[in-house]
C-alpha cells in the first residue's frame, strides 16, 4: 500500500505465496525488489527463495491491496 499499488497476496496450498500488484511500473519494480530482499527493511516475515514476474495486462480491477 505504502508504493500506492493495488492488487492482494495470497498463500497458495503448496508454501508458495501468489502476489498480484497493480500500479505504477516504477512502484512495481521496487515491490519486486523488496520481495527478492534487496532492501532491510521492512524485514521479511519469512524465506524468499524465488521470484516470477509476470508483466501482463491486468484481467480485473482492484480498490486496494488484500491479503486473500
Amino acid at each position: 500500500m505504502e508504493l500506492g499499488l493495488t492488487g492482494y497476496a495470497a498463500n497458495q496450498p503448496d508454501g508458495r505465496v501468489l502476489v498480484v500488484a497493480q500500479g505504477e511500473r516504477e512502484a512495481a519494480e521496487k515491490l519486486l525488489e523488496l520481495l527478492e530482499g534487496g532492501d532491510s527493511w521492512p524485514p521479511r516475515p519469512g524465506r524468499v527463495d524465488k521470484v516470477i514476474a509476470d508483466w501482463s495486462a491486468p484481467a480485473e480491477s482492484f480498490a486496494g491491496f488484500v491479503e486473500r
